[in-house]
This record gives C-alpha cells, sequence and structure tokens, in this order.
C-alpha cells in the first residue's frame, strides 16, 4: 500500500441549498471557490442520475487545467440512517490513499468533492470482475485508523440501529413520518396514477405484516447473528468494509483501464467477506425485483473473483489452492442472509422516510423481497 498523501480538512459554510435548483444553487456555491467559474458558459453541467436519493450535479470546466467537480445534495431525512460526519470523514481518510473523491468544501445539506472519470462496470465481463477484485482487496487493505489493532465488528451494531428504527419505538423516526403524511400523500397519489406504480408509502404499524415477520422474532435473530458471528466467524480478518460493493459503485476508467470506487455512506469495520458477497448478490439486478434465482453467478465464477482477491489482499495469505477456494466460496456464501438482511431493512426506511422515492425506485417491493431471500438463507447461515 503506498504512503498516504496529506489531506486537510474540508472548509464548511453555513448554508443549505434547495434540491429543485440544483442547476443555479449548486454553481453559486462553487463560485465561492472557483472565482473564474463564473461565466458560466466556460463549464459544462450534467445532473447524475445513478444515485437513489441524493442529488448530484456534475460540473465539467473547458480547460484542462480545472478539476471536474460534483455537487451533492443529501436525500430526504437520510440524516436518521446515514451518519453524514463518518462520510464524510472515511472519503477524507480514504482520498488520502487515492481511493476516494476528495472532499473540497461542505455545506448544511451536502457537500461538493472532485469528479473521478469512468463509467459504470459491466459484471458480464470477466476481466473487469477480476479488477474490481483486485481494487477491493486494495481498498480492504488500507491500514485503519488505529494502527491496525483488532477492529471491532459494526454489522450487529447497524442492523440493531435499523431494527431500533423501524419496530416503532424511535420518536424521531415516527415524528418525521406522521409530518410527511399529509403533505406527501396527494403528491404520490398523483404520481402513482401517472407512472403506475404498484407499492404506496408504508406506515410503521404496517412493516410486520408487510415482512411476514414480528419485530420480537427478528430481535430474536439479531441475538442469534450476534452469536454466531462470535462463534464461527472469529477467524475472519475484520477490515474497513464499503458494504454497498454493487456494480454502480465502481467505475472504470477505460483509458487508464482503472478501477475507481465511489459512494461511501455504508462503510464501516466488517468482515472481508461481506463486501465480496454482496457484489456477487447484486449480480442479480439494481431494480426493485431483481432475479435472485437465475443471476447469482456460478461457483466458478466466484471462486475465480476470490483467487483474483486474495492474491491482492495485504492481509492475508496468499495461498490459493482448490480446496483453499473451496472453503471459502463457502464461507462467503454463508453470509448472503446477512446481505439480504441489512439492504431489506435499508429500503423499509428509504420507503418510509423518502416516500417521493417511490416514483424512482419501489422500496417496499424491494424490501419484500430481500427479506424473503434472507428467510430463504437464514438457516444456512446459522448452521454450525
Amino acid at each position: 500500500m503506498a504512503t498516504p498523501c496529506l489531506y486537510h480538512q474540508p472548509a464548511h459554510i453555513n448554508i443549505e441549498l434547495d434540491p429543485n435548483d440544483l442547476k443555479m444553487s449548486g454553481p453559486r456555491l462553487v463560485c465561492l471557490i472557483k472565482h473564474d467559474w463564473i461565466n458560466k458558459k466556460s463549464v459544462s453541467f450534467e445532473k447524475l442520475t445513478e444515485g437513489l436519493s441524493n442529488k448530484l450535479l456534475a460540473m465539467f470546466p473547458h480547460s484542462e487545467d480545472e478539476q471536474d467537480l460534483i455537487v451533492r445534495i443529501y436525500g430526504n431525512n437520510s440524516d436518521i440512517i446515514i451518519d453524514r460526519e463518518n462520510e464524510i470523514h472515511t472519503m477524507i481518510r480514504l482520498s488520502q490513499y487515492n481511493m476516494s473523491n476528495q472532499v473540497l468544501l461542505t455545506f448544511n445539506n451536502g457537500f461538493l468533492y472532485t469528479f473521478l472519470p469512468g463509467k459504470q462496470v459491466d459484471i458480464h465481463d470477466e476481466n473487469v470482475n477480476l479488477l474490481v477484485a483486485r481494487k477491493l482487496a486494495q481498498y480492504h487493505s488500507i491500514p485503519s485508523d488505529d494502527d491496525n489493532r483488532t477492529q471491532k465488528l459494526q454489522l450487529v451494531e447497524k442492523l440493531r440501529h435499523y431494527f431500533n428504527l423501524l419496530n416503532g419505538t424511535n420518536l424521531q423516526l415516527r415524528e418525521r413520518v406522521e409530518s410527511m403524511k399529509s403533505s406527501t400523500m396527494g403528491i404520490f397519489d398523483t404520481i402513482k396514477a401517472t407512472v403506475g406504480l404498484q407499492s404506496s408509502p408504508p406506515s410503521l404499524d404496517s412493516l410486520e405484516s408487510l415482512l411476514d415477520y414480528s419485530w420480537s422474532q427478528l430481535a430474536d435473530d439479531i441475538r442469534k447473528i450476534e452469536l454466531t458471528l462470535n462463534r464461527d466467524w472469529s477467524d475472519v480478518p475484520i477490515v474497513f468494509c464499503h458494504n454497498d460493493t454493487q456494480s454502480r459503485n465502481f467505475l472504470l476508467d477505460k483509458q487508464t483501464n482503472t478501477i475507481h470506487i465511489i459512494d461511501f455512506e455504508h462503510c464501516f469495520h466488517n468482515l472481508y467477506l461481506f463486501d465480496i458477497e454482496n457484489y456477487f448478490v447484486e449480480f442479480a439486478g439494481l431494480g426493485s425485483s431483481p432475479d435472485w434465482e437465475n443471476k447469482y453467478p456460478s461457483r466458478e465464477r466466484r471462486k475465480t473473483f476470490l483467487a483474483e482477491y486474495v492474491k491482492h489482499a495485504q492481509f492475508l495469505s496468499h495461498e490459493n489452492s482448490e480446496d483453499d477456494l473451496d472453503k471459502l466460496c463457502d464461507r462467503c456464501h454463508r453470509l448472503i442472509a446477512l446481505t439480504h438482511l441489512y439492504w431489506s431493512l435499508w429500503a423499509l426506511l428509504e420507503a418510509l422516510l423518502n416516500p417521493e422515492g417511490l416514483a424512482q425506485f419501489d422500496y417496499v417491493t424491494y424490501a419484500k423481497s430481500r427479506f424473503d431471500q434472507y428467510k430463504l438463507h437464514q438457516n444456512n447461515f446459522f448452521a454450525a
């Protein structure tokens, strides 16, 4: 791993940008630090659509001496789900190793950062998958903040955080959901009639019925997950994981044949195999109704990915005999239940807190689909 370069805490400006007028407010913000961009004719703009909840505006100066930039406005109510201070801290630290965009400026509801070139990777291209495996191994090999002391697994903590938000006991979330009901329902009914969506925003009290699972059952499951991780997984290294390893978050710059990783909202310490299994799971598709049964990669493809990853992961021994890879593949697959549970709970929170987002993505159907997959695979995870 290369020696980190120095990168300072970005400045903060006490303003809030209008997400509905980003093409006007975004450039005004940038001109505070890029005074020569006041002449908009020298800059091109593009609204990015990859994010589901965040609003993104890319700005491309016509001078080769200037950096391309992105203004990002946080999604509605996302502060309840995402620790924004941790996200910024993560990007600052990762950028020291050239593993992240550089954050140039923060403001009350977002931040300004550098644009990384590239297009979403093609998961069907095996050579590209090998590049992703190498990049992910390098990412996981970055030294920890605490001088490589043993890291605490944070997955259970994150699952409990989502659980405690959803089970009706969090007054802040309940108040926000109630306050949005009257203001968004009429808007949503119009959108639903126009585009033919099937799902309506759920209520907190309907979630157990939606999942066909009680909160007491899920609380017991999370306790069992914690016990199982402590019992069966203590030998698996814990690293600083990305945790959202879908293809949208890996960009291929074809000019340099380089992979860039983006979007660091869900980073925390986790089993390194979680990131890998999550990448495999996302092969099923990025829409609200993925094809879990037919698009999950074959065992041979998963082993090829793992073999490439192990060769480049500095924190692992580089033995990758056929027997080793088979065992690693089996262990990786056991985590499939936890990837589904994590993203199911996240999708429920998005449906509750960002109901207008249902016009873009059916979080309700997606949450139900992923929770069904969690139930399907949970016994394999809990097996001794």
